[in-house]
Order: structure tokens, then C-alpha cells, then sequence
């Protein structure tokens, strides 16, 4: 029987590229197919295609072949013939790969986290998708680092020392996504750093204080990130007034945009354009890894600490991860993690989560939110003690498998918009103070 090679595959992969726009219905589930050379011929993307992986015999189509993007199986001339198409791997690797194919048409995501989860137990999987062209569904591994040794402190008074960094000890050194994005300028540059609207009312400026334009592109060294809190969580003596109890009433949630140090090197070049970020009780801090980028989440690194008015014994601090993806057949978000942490006084703890392979998701955005549950207070705006910043957040990096999704499977207009993990958010343009006056 006639076997594939690789080369025919490449030389026809600009072919298919050629093809794929008449051919992207095929992708979405549709019944479009190419046009056939001859009369009387079956629909190309139609034709039954026979493949036999060590003895065992499978059957698809083309159609099929081609749900994760060009497909060397699906660019070669015995499908024409109806002939077999000889491949030397193992039928466990290649049931993996059909299994995916078939679930892509309903849910792109599970059918990723299907490869994820056979990588493990079939050892010539990861050799076959690079040999039939979808090597892009193996992503780039940035694994978890090991944990430290036991003895290693939880908390320092400084998040960047000369010498030892107990951040590094815990988030290795750059090891994780936001490390990875922020080395490569291209991708660190495609990083959502704005709203598609932001609004700039004057009644929330203070004394001296003045909105910022958003960035076209991240600070250097910095990741952007969401911060949401609840509209009355902005109220000062130098703002307050009627009409701010109205809009606040009206806006219930608001959202600015911040930027967030992660590379420590050139440190003091990039302190300054780094922000302070703040939590109120319930706040939020949302992620953003960009259009048609996805991450399969093994762990997280998280460094926070409390401020001056949160005091060690006034309640439990509870921290909630969530998780949404432009992937997912109904764009839910999914929970990722919901636990106490327990801090180091007011040093700078960090936090190790890790998910087993089982509860890994997918994610294009991860939402934190921390809560400082109280079993007596049942709205935390109308307690003086928890009406002000609790929490200052230092770092955050996220561990596991980034994927870079082809634009042929997942079209802009079925993608999320910046940030937009909670579709009633009121956004706001990031105010500073005027120092220039």
C-alpha cells in the first residue's frame, strides 16, 4: 500500500490555504464543500477516507480531517483513489486525534482538552500531530515549577531584594505565561490593554486628580489587568454628593485598567511605570491573555498583602478563581478554585494553587476575587472597617499550556471583548494624580 510522507504534505499545505476560505464552512459543521475537477465525482470535502494505523482500520472523512485546521491526511492523493493511507504510529494515538476531530465540531475546547489529557498514556501522540501538520494543538508547556522546600517563609517585607526573591523561589524564574509574554514582543504587544468603551465621569476625580488615556500596548515589563469593585467602594469625602450616590446607584460595578509588574529585570526602569493596585472588599482582578490565546491552567503563583485597616482576626480571607474561554461551546465561565489564605501578618504572602489534570480548564481570562468573609456582616460597603482597601496585589503569574488558536477556527466576531468576564460592568478610564500642578 502506498504510505505518506511528510514533504508531500508541506508542499500542499499552500494549496489548502489557498482553499480554506470556500472551505470554512467545512470547519464550523456546515455542509459547504469544494468544488470537484470532474462531473460526476463525490464532494471533496465529503470523499471517505481510510487510514490504517498498524493493522487497525479507521474510517472518516475529509471534512472531518480538517476541524483542527490544515490537515497532512487530508492533502493527499489517495483520497482520490479511495486507497488507504498507510501510517506507522499506534491506533490508541490516532483514535485520540479522530475523537478530537469529531468533538471539534461541537466544542473546540473539550476537544483540546481531550489531546491535553491523553498526552500522558499514549507516547506517539504528541510525535503524530506534529506529523499530520496540527502541531499548534500542543501549545507551549510552561509547567508549574516544583514547590519549595518547607522550610522556605511564606512572606517578605519587600517584593524585590538584591540576592534571594522569595517571589522567584515560588513562581520560578520566569517560568510562567506572563514571564513568556512579556520576553516575546509580539505577543507581550497583542495583549488587550484597553475597553472597547471606557467612560471618564468628572464626578469621581479628586483633588488633583486627572483620567489617563487608555495604552495601545502594555507598560514594559507589565501585564494589563481589570480591576473590578462595586461603584459605592469609590466613595471619598472629596467626591461625595448626590449625584454621586445616583450613578453609583446606576453603575453598581465599575472597572479601570492598571498595569502590573512582573519582570523584575531593569527593576527600576519599570517600578515607575508599574501601578499600585489596590482590592476593596470583593474586588476583582481580571486577566486577559488576548484574541485567539488560550491556556490550559495547571497552577497559579499569587502574591498579595494586607493594607494598614485590614487587622488579622477581623474575618477570613477567601479567594475565588474563575475561568472563561472564547473556546467554549456557550462562553460559561467555570470555577477554577475557591480557598482561604492565610497571611503572613501584613508581609507579603505568597500562594501556591495547583489543579489536578482533571480539573484544568481552558482560559483566555481568570478572574480572582477576594472576599473577606465575615459571619456577621452582611454587606461589607456599610462596615467601616472593610469600606476601604484591604489588599494590595503585588504578583500574579499562571502555569500550564498556552495554545495560539489559528484565526480559521475561531473568527473575531465569536470572541470576547477585553475583559469582559461580567457582561453589566460600567469601565472607567484609570485616574492619576496631576503632579505636574
Amino acid at each position: 500500500q502506498p504510505q505518506a510522507t511528510r514533504s508531500d504534505g508541506v508542499m500542499r499545505l499552500s494549496c489548502w490555504r489557498r482553499r480554506r476560505r470556500s472551505d470554512a464552512d467545512a470547519l464550523s459543521g456546515s455542509s459547504a464543500v469544494a468544488s470537484a475537477a470532474g462531473c460526476g465525482r463525490a464532494p471533496v470535502l465529503t470523499t471517505p477516507v481510510i487510514v490504517i494505523c498498524r493493522g487497525v482500520r479507521f474510517e472518516t472523512t475529509r471534512i472531518t480531517l480538517l476541524r483542527l485546521g490544515p490537515c497532512f491526511l487530508a492533502m493527499q492523493a489517495e483520497i482520490e483513489t479511495q486507497e488507504p493511507i498507510q501510517l506507522d504510529f499506534s491506533a490508541e494515538a490516532f483514535r485520540v486525534l479522530l475523537d478530537a476531530l469529531t468533538t471539534a465540531q461541537y466544542d473546540l475546547g473539550k476537544a483540546l482538552l481531550h489531546v491535553a489529557r491523553s498526552r500522558i498514556s499514549v507516547v506517539d501522540l504528541e510525535a503524530l500531530l506534529r506529523f499530520v501538520l496540527l502541531g499548534w494543538v500542543l501549545g507551549i508547556s510552561l509547567p508549574l515549577p516544583p514547590p519549595p522546600a518547607m522550610e522556605t517563609p511564606r512572606g517578605d517585607k519587600l517584593d524585590c531584594r538584591s540576592g534571594f526573591n522569595l517571589c522567584s523561589a515560588y513562581q520560578g524564574d520566569g517560568a510562567g505565561v506572563f514571564h513568556y509574554l512579556v520576553r516575546c514582543a509580539r505577543q507581550h504587544a497583542d495583549l488587550p490593554c484597553r475597553y472597547g468603551q471606557c467612560t471618564a465621569p468628572d464626578l469621581l476625580l479628586g483633588t488633583e486628580e486627572e483620567y489617563v488615556e487608555p495604552a495601545d500596548v502594555p507598560q514594559r515589563g507589565c501585564i494589563p489587568v481589570s480591576i473590578e469593585l462595586d461603584a459605592f467602594m469609590m466613595k471619598r469625602r472629596d467626591t461625595w454628593s448626590e449625584n454621586f450616590e445616583e450613578w453609583a446607584e446606576a453603575s453598581s460595578r465599575v472597572a479601570s485598567i492598571y498595569m502590573l509588574q512582573v519582570s523584575r529585570e531593569d527593576s527600576a526602569a519599570q517600578c515607575s511605570s508599574a501601578d499600585v493596585i489596590t482590592l476593596n472588599a470583593g474586588s476583582t482582578a481580571v486577566f486577559d491573555l488576548g484574541l485567539r490565546r488560550t491556556l490550559i491552567c495547571e497552577g497559579l503563583v499569587l502574591g498579595m498583602n494586607r493594607t494598614w485597616a485590614n487587622k488579622p482576626g477581623m474575618h477570613h480571607d477567601i479567594l475565588t478563581v474563575d475561568v472563561t474561554s472564547d473556546l467554549s461551546g456557550d462562553l460559561r465561565t467555570e470555577r477554577l478554585a475557591c480557598q482561604p489564605l492565610q497571611f503572613e501578618g501584613d508581609l507579603i504572602t505568597y500562594f501556591r494553587l495547583t489543579f489536578p489534570i482533571e480539573a484544568q480548564r481552558l482560559g483566555r481570562m481568570f478572574r480572582l476575587k477576594i472576599d473577606p468573609f465575615h459571619p456577621h456582616v452582611g454587606d461589607y460597603i456599610m462596615h467601616d472597617n472593610l469600606s476601604v482597601p484591604l489588599y494590595m496585589l503585588r504578583s500574579m503569574e499562571l502555569f500550564g499550556t498556552l495554545l495560539e488558536v489559528p484565526a480559521e477556527l475561531c473568527p473575531e466576531e465569536q470572541m470576547l471583548a477585553p475583559f469582559a468576564m461580567e457582561p453589566h460592568v460600567t469601565r472607567l478610564k484609570r485616574r492619576r494624580t496631576n503632579l505636574l500642578e
